[in-house]
This record gives structure tokens, sequence and C-alpha cells, in this order.
């Protein structure tokens, strides 16, 4: 008895064949495809990453913040990853919603926050800036890990720093003090470090008071050196001092601070 058999046409691959048994074949013999005799669907296209965008996003109506939902970097900031201009990549939030509601962000600039709250995407909450004016307005704010906030490893408590300031010994018994490097000491006194605390109080570095432990010069002393006409080694001879001390003073170069 002969068993007619049909030619069978792949809808995926549109490949064609004579099956050898009877049974309906379980793949495609060319592309192994399953669903060889099912038509092939259209596979819908990406959404559009505004709507992306606003699924994500829960306003707070006290704060007037668009906080982010999904997924954050390290600092906070949501991050998605979509394709823009045939490029796919992964944006931070707050720039991808400033060019999409405000417009192109200038070259080397950043986008800032008003409210300084990282998951917030607000445009009316964002503006762009340098990261000088980042870290300005960060430390306006007072939100930089200075002093007691830098975590551990201080050896100095604010109170200590103030005493340090106006103490007026030499740099090394106060280092052996507080168990710190001269170093330390001299970066405090000239508000290098820890100037948060000090920056209200007068300058105490070397030779801007009369009276300073280790300062050889006075503010009278200055203005003769500046006006003497002679050899740079004979002054240097008369006040005790380097021969470089008297040339830079003559520059201009230290003692700035003293107005002839």
């Amino acid at each position: 008895m002969q068993i007619e058999l049909t030619v069978l046409e792949c809808k995926r691959c549109g490949h064609k064949w004579v099956p050898r048994h009877v049974i309906i074949p379980k793949v495609c013999s060319k592309c192994t495809s399953r669903f060889w005799n099912q038509e092939k669907q259209p596979r819908p296209g990406p959404r559009p990453i505004i709507d992306r965008l606003m699924d994500l996003i829960k306003q707070d109506l006290e704060t007037g913040c668009w906080l982010w939902q999904g997924g954050t970097d390290k600092d906070g900031y949501g991050l998605i990853t979509a394709t823009r201009d045939g490029k796919k990549r992964t944006y931070r939030i707050p720039r991808l919603v400033y060019e999409m509601f405000v417009g192109p962000i200038p070259h080397e600039l950043l986008v800032l926050h008003k409210c300084d709250t990282p998951p917030c995407c607000n445009p009316d909450h964002l503006f762009t800036g340098t990261q000088k004016i980042n870290r300005e307005d960060c430390k306006a704010k007072k939100r930089t890990a200075v002093g007691e906030r830098n975590g551990g490893g201080m050896k100095l408590v604010d109170a200590q720093v103030i005493s340090i300031y106006h103490d007026p010994r030499e740099y090394k018994v106060i280092a052996n003090e507080y168990k710190v490097s001269t170093y330390t000491v001299e970066r405090i006194k000239c508000k290098k470090n820890w100037s948060h605390v000090t920056e209200s109080f007068p300058d105490m570095r070397i030779g801007h008071r009369p009276n300073y432990a280790r300062a050889k010069l006075k503010a009278s002393d200055i203005h003769v050196i500046r006006k003497d006409p002679r050899t740079c080694k004979d002054i240097a001879k008369d006040y005790g001092v380097t021969l470089s001390t008297i040339s830079r003073i003559k520059n201009g170069t230290t003692y700035g601070h003293v107005i002839s």
C-alpha cells in the first residue's frame, strides 16, 4: 500500500521538502524551527524612550522631585540603556531628561541639581554648570566630607584644630603634642586644611604676627629690606637669614601681605 506524501513548506525560512514519514515533522529539515508551520509574527519595535522614562518616575508632591525608580549607579543617579541616533548606550537619567525637555547640553558642562537629590530628574530642578561651579555649590551647601564628617582615620576634631591654629609655639612642639606632622600643623595655619573651621579667624601664618615664635623678621624689617640698596648677601648677613629669603622678599614672592 502506497501512502501519498505531500510537499511541506516552512513558513519561517521558506524551505520546501518531502518528509520521509506521514507523521507531521516536529521541526523544519533546514532551519530546525519548531514553529515551521506557523506564520512568523512581526517583532514589536522598541518602546519610545519617553514612555519608558515616565513609567519609572514617581513624583513627590511635597518637594516636586521626579524620583527615578529604575536602576542607579553608585552615586544614586538613575541609569537607562537606550538607542539614540542608531547608537545603543547607557545614559544618566538627569542628562537624558535635560536634553529631552530643556535642550542640548553645552560641551564639557555638567547637569547639576538644585534640590541635591540624585534620583530626581525634574527638568525644573536641573541646571548646567562647570565642575568648578559644582564644587562651589557643594561647598556652599556643606555637603563635602570635610573634617569630622570625613569618616574614619581622623586624628583631630574641630576643637583641637582651633587650638592648633591659635597656638603660638613652634610647629614641631605643636605636632608632637597632637601626634601629627609639622606639615599638618603648617597647612592648618595656612588655611589649606580644615579651612571650614578656621576661615573666620585672622591669618596666623609665620610672619603674620610680629611676636611669632619662629618669625625672624617683622613688618618694619620688610619695609627696610625692600628699600635697602645693598646686595642681598650683605642684607641677609645683617638680619641672620638666608640669601634666598632676601631675594624672595625683594621679588615679592614672600611677605606679600606686608604692604609698603
